[in-house]
């Protein structure tokens, strides 16, 4: 999530790293609103409490915060959807999802979730995750990715200093084997269950793309037509799939951002829903190309929701910080602050829809030392794509690794987040990506994970 603020009281103290002013974000500074709006009481975020500075941040309104009638309302909605019965060929179990790949050389790396213990799964703040391979290689996930000239950081954050829920962000590094096409996905859970949006579809998305690409052409039509397929099946899996496992999926749901590169072709395809970013980088030009944040901030976007049964609320904070949510007509939830989602069901039939804004990027011709960097708003909350870009090129010009330059991208977060809010912190993922290496090898899986392949990729 966004908010909008004045920047004129920030510390004077400048980062090393970089050294532009902040500017906007998004176009919520220039959008003159026009919904319904309200001003809250008058406190700077140093005078809120945690729970208070963490509302502003999550990107549905939490249950406690609904009145008891929608409550009970939403509730028995939740538990009539757990009960219905879907087919067995709408999600992919569990199990089909790791042995899907090895066969062909193709592989997945993931960021790993802590495990539950008794049941309970637990993390602290600002825990740095392990990263999992499917299948399993002789080589570590962090070896390989490093070998392909890919590195990434996922952290969950710090809602308060007792916070142990899971992190909602996640990412995902796929080679999708013998048709040549690599997939780069990051992913922003939001609401009560939002981790398990985000970790399902970082997986799923890119076996859908697989299966969609597999006698697919390079041309224009063909990755559009199998972008919008895959983001679809994704979005019916976590349907189908949250009855079966009791998730509650009206309330949860995720951004997703998903960029496609085949080393044959001149262009890589992003495809995205929701505020997860992907910016085309090059030293000393700075920014090429940067996906755009689906809010009410843009025209089309608003007007899509408030005619498909929903109303924009725009609170003004008295820190000079705006935000704006999105509400089923006459109802209190969800309060959703962006237009597209994988998820959310209380919302689908009402204009906030999975349906992804699929842009191409020329990636020939493009200066030496080119990047493709995606982030969560852990990121961007604070820092815009133009000073992502300079953080990273500063450190890279000092001699730091792809992998170091993005700690000092993790750290540079950090620290804009505690200026602002002190110790509440969103969750962060980076990706980066060296557009001038090879496509992503394959390799050759362990025997025992080669076991169940073809009958895991028959459901696919």
């Amino acid at each position: 999530m966004e908010v909008t603020r004045d920047d004129s009281n920030r510390s004077s103290q400048v980062s090393r790293w970089y050294s532009k002013p902040r500017q906007s974000n998004s176009q919520d500074e220039r959008l003159q609103f026009v919904g319904k709006t309200s001003s809250l009481e008058k406190k700077s975020t140093k005078d809120l409490a945690p729970h208070e500075v963490a509302a502003r941040y999550h990107d549905v309104v939490l249950e406690n915060k609904i009145i008891h009638k929608e409550l009970a309302e939403l509730k028995r909605l939740r538990t009539n959807f757990w009960n219905e019965k879907f087919q067995q060929n709408r999600h992919l179990p569990d199990g089909a999802l790791k042995r899907a790949w090895g066969e062909d050389g193709s592989w997945q790396v993931t960021g790993e979730l802590p495990r539950s213990i008794l049941g309970m799964s637990r993390e602290t703040p600002f825990n740095k995750r392990h990263f999992s391979l499917c299948p399993k290689a002789a080589e570590t996930p962090k070896k390989l990715l490093e070998r392909s000239r890919v590195a990434c950081v996922n952290i969950k954050g710090c809602k308060d200093v007792a916070d142990t829920s899971i992190g909602q962000d996640n990412f995902s590094v796929s080679h999708l084997g013998v048709s040549g096409w690599d997939v780069f996905c990051v992913m922003d859970g939001h609401g009560p269950d939002g981790h398990w949006p985000s970790t399902r579809s970082v997986r799923t998305l890119p076996l859908f793309l697989r299966t969609a690409l597999k006698n697919a052409s390079l041309s224009e039509d063909d990755v559009r037509q199998a972008l919008h397929h895959a983001f679809c099946e994704a979005n019916q899996d976590l349907e189908s799939m949250a009855s079966k496992e009791k998730v509650k999926i009206f309330l949860s749901g995720c951004t997703a951002t998903a960029v496609l590169r085949h080393p044959e072709s001149d262009w890589i395809w992003v495809g995205h829903v929701g505020d997860s970013r992907a910016i085309l980088v090059a030293p000393g030009h700075g920014v090429l190309h940067e996906s755009r944040d689906h809010k009410v901030s843009i025209e089309e976007e608003r007007e899509r929701v408030e005619s498909s049964g929903c109303r924009v609320d725009t609170y003004h904070h008295a820190d000079d910080t705006e935000e704006s949510r999105v509400f089923l007509e006459g109802k209190g939830y969800p309060g959703i602050m962006m237009t597209r989602s994988l998820g959310d069901l209380c919302v689908k039939n009402n204009g906030v829809i999975a349906e992804p804004e699929v842009v191409k990027w020329p990636t020939k011709g493009c200066p030496p030392g080119t990047r493709l960097l995606l982030a969560t708003d852990g990121v961007f909350e604070f820092l815009t794509s133009e000073q992502v870009a300079e953080i990273l090129f500063n450190a890279l010009d000092q001699g730091k690794s792809e992998q170091e330059a993005l700690e000092i991208i993790l750290q540079e977060s950090k620290d804009a987040w505690a200026e602002y809010e002190d110790d509440y912190c969103d969750d962060i993922t980076v990706l980066l990506v060296t557009l001038e290496a090879p496509a992503l090898p394959p390799i050759v899986a362990h025997e025992d994970c080669l076991a169940g392949v073809r009958s895991a990729c028959a459901l696919l």
